[in-house]
Order: structure tokens, then C-alpha cells, then sequence
């Protein structure tokens, strides 16, 4: 069984993989190009003479969606939700350690609007 992971970071693209029945690891890095992130993924594959048939799993990661958000780089979004579930987005983003904490504080990364009346 062959497992490949590729991260696309804002840099590199990188990509580690494990074959099973040779037992062996293949690795490969690449440019991560902002316009064509599939680019730095073909690029791995290529380097470290994969073909894509071969792969079994693959685990994709994005730590350049990751960076958007905690950067807080990203477009302005919104989220719209029905009545009774919008605190669960704010809770979910509160780290768990600030939940169990009454001395740890954070910012989180969405906040309740009120510019808009809840429908009844």
C-alpha cells in the first residue's frame, strides 16, 4: 500500500510518502505557486517519480489556508445560520484550553453580528 501526504504551504509544497510493501519512504519538495497551487503537487509527484495510479491514500494538508486564517489575511466572509446553531461556531473556535480556563484569553476568529435581527 503506497500513502502520500502533500502539505502546500506558502512556500513549499512538500511530500512524503510510504510504500508498504517495499518499505520504504519517498519524499520531494517543490515552489508553491500562489495562482496554480496544484502546480507544487504535480511538481512532488513528479519528483519523486510517483504515479499518481500508484497512490493508495492520499492525506492532503494546507497550511497555507491554515496561515489565511490566522493571519486573518483572507476575504471577508459570512456566515449565515439558522436560529440555535450560530454559538456553536464561536464556541468551536475558542482554543479548549480558554474554555476551561477562567485566566487564558483569546480573540476569536469569528465574531456574532448584530446588525441583522434573528428570525422568529
Amino acid at each position: 500500500m503506497l500513502v502520500v501526504a502533500i502539505d502546500i504551504g506558502g512556500t513549499f509544497t512538500d511530500l512524503i510518502g510510504f510504500d508498504d510493501a517495499d518499505r520504504r519512504f519517498v519524499q520531494a519538495k517543490s515552489l508553491t505557486t500562489p495562482a496554480q497551487l496544484g502546480q507544487g503537487v504535480i511538481d512532488c509527484i513528479r519528483k519523486s517519480a510517483l504515479t499518481a495510479a500508484a497512490v493508495d491514500e492520499l492525506i492532503h494538508g494546507s497550511t497555507i489556508a491554515i496561515n489565511t486564517l490566522i493571519e486573518r489575511k483572507g476575504a471577508k466572509t459570512g456566515l449565515v445560520v439558522t436560529r440555535g446553531t450560530r454559538d456553536v461556531y464561536i464556541i468551536g473556535s475558542t482554543p479548549s484550553a480558554a474554555r476551561r480556563s477562567r485566566f487564558v484569553s483569546f480573540t476569536p476568529t469569528s465574531t456574532r453580528s448584530t446588525s441583522a435581527s434573528p428570525a422568529t
